[in-house]
């Protein structure tokens, strides 16, 4: 991939208002929107700058957002070295986040297999549902703490906290120590990763957002490859076992985290100010974003019973030898790897939202249709492969939807109001999900799955109606 830093050069635009966006008639910080395609477009004379005597009649060419605010898109670089370089630590945290917890199908198996199988499936799903909880819900937190003092301290400390959970979790023998060190330390650290790596590379594109957070989103797919193959292929040999398997996989988090710590940036300054209950209230008078709030989190429900119970599935109803089994975790997130960086690159044509809803109803039709029919080695495989291309798509895009609807000036405060609802779900839907199994078996699981994911497939359709009408041919 060519990288060019003549894309930075500063317009005279950019030069009378650094962030380039106006809401209001007044300049602020810069917005997080669709491409240029997906709004409306205007030129105005620039307003009065603080402390000047008049106003320059500068034109400015600006676009507006599906909720009305403007924005010049001339002040996103949309390319360049520092850019690009975010885009590669952004990677680095999404293989080390996202795809490690999407390899907690094979630590379910595991674990029911040698050191706690005397719990239930159930109380084994709490370990994987704190991983994915403090994930997301630390967002709630990290997402204005990076908003306001930048991303620098909370990327050194994910990584610090991050790999010493792992080790802790190689030291591990009881029950609570395994939630201690890999459900609360280690997740906890992926979450101060995860969220400024994100704000952080929208800060730098526009026209080409959804490509660029594709590319980064797909680290996720490769870690969620590379990560059951590794702790798979260890954990079988004699000599290595559980407690280097965690202590190398802590240092490949060491790694990967001081690569994003020397790489990441972001074009703007940190918000000096705190979060207040008015901004709070604010964001959530906005109904378009309050619908998306209700879906991402939804969305994620089904998924992360695919992600914690495709493995058992496999070879406790599914006839699949379980030797075999592990092996649906990767390929599954294999596909996912191609969901990240095909859709992503689409999106910055069909727009975000657009491509985002397609995907909510292909993963719909693909949860109800097989997973809860198929059977046989090759029918989950089958299942792996789709889903996880769908699903894969749908966590890609998710950032690019909120980045579409909102101002970057609360895109960390959004991000993490909607990630701490889906961490709210993740927590309860493993031990549910393992409820429901051993009460009803797999099929009522996989049922209520389906379930929910066609509500959601519902409302995104409803949302994109809203912001684009009928015309499936017009960006959005």
């Amino acid at each position: 991939m060519s990288v060019s830093t003549s894309s930075t050069a500063t317009s005279p635009k950019e030069a009378a208002s650094p962030s380039g966006v106006t809401v209001n008639g007044n300049h602020t910080t810069a917005a997080h929107a669709p491409a240029a395609d997906d709004t409306n477009t205007h030129t105005q004379p620039s307003t009065l700058e603080k402390g000047s005597t008049t106003a320059e009649a500068v034109p400015a060419t600006t676009t507006t957002t599906p909720n009305g605010i403007a924005i010049d898109p001339a002040s996103f670089p949309d390319g360049g070295t520092r850019a690009w370089l975010t885009v590669l630590g952004c990677f680095c945290t999404m293989t080390i986040t996202f795809g490690w917890i999407q390899s907690v199908g094979v630590f379910q198996a595991y674990y029911e297999l040698n050191q706690l199988r005397a719990y239930s499936h159930s109380e084994v799903s709490w370990i994987t549902s704190f991983t994915a909880f403090w994930l997301f819900a630390g967002g709630l937190v990290v997402g204005p703490l990076g908003d306001k003092h930048g991303p620098k301290a909370l990327l050194i400390g994910g990584t610090l906290l991050h790999s010493f959970g792992l080790f802790m979790a190689s030291l591990a023998t009881k029950y609570y120590q395994f939630i201690l060190s890999q459900g609360v330390c280690s997740a906890i650290g992926t979450s101060m990763l995860l969220y400024p790596s994100i704000s952080c590379v929208v800060s730098w594109f526009y026209a080409k957002r959804a490509t660029a957070i594709g590319i980064a989103a797909s680290g996720s797919g490769l870690g969620g490859v590379v990560f059951p193959l590794v702790v798979r292929q260890m954990l079988q040999t004699d000599h290595v076992g559980y407690p280097w398997t965690m202590r190398t996989i802590a240092f490949l988090v060491l790694l990967l985290g001081s690569i994003a710590c020397l790489t990441i940036t972001s074009r703007l300054p940190p918000t000096p100010k705190m979060l207040t209950k008015d901004e709070i209230r604010k964001s959530l008078k906005d109904s378009l974003f309050v619908l998306v709030w209700i879906t991402g989190p939804l969305a994620f429900l089904p998924q992360w019973l695919v992600l914690t119970f495709i493995v058992t599935t496999a070879y406790n109803d599914r006839h699949v030898d379980p030797n075999w089994a592990f092996y649906l975790v990767p390929i599954c997130n294999s596909a996912s790897f191609f969901g990240r960086l095909i859709p992503g690159y689409l999106a910055d044509r069909t727009g975000s939202i657009t491509m985002y809803t397609y995907l909510m109803v292909y993963t719909f039709i693909v949860t109800a249709a097989l997973w809860i029919p198929v059977s046989g080695q090759a029918g989950m495989v089958v299942f792996a492969v789709l889903f996880g291309f769908g699903s894969g798509g749908l966590n890609a895009l998710s950032p690019a939807v909120i980045a579409q609807i909102s101002d970057v000036r609360t895109v960390g405060l959004r991000t993490g109001l909607i990630y701490a609802v889906t961490g709210v779900c993740c927590l309860f839907a493993s031990p549910a999900g393992g409820a429901i199994i051993s009460h009803s078996g797999y099929r009522s699981m996989q049922g209520f799955a389906a379930a929910v994911m066609g509500v959601v497939a519902l409302l995104t359709v409803y949302i994109r109606y809203r912001v684009g009408g009928m015309d499936l041919r017009k960006k959005i």
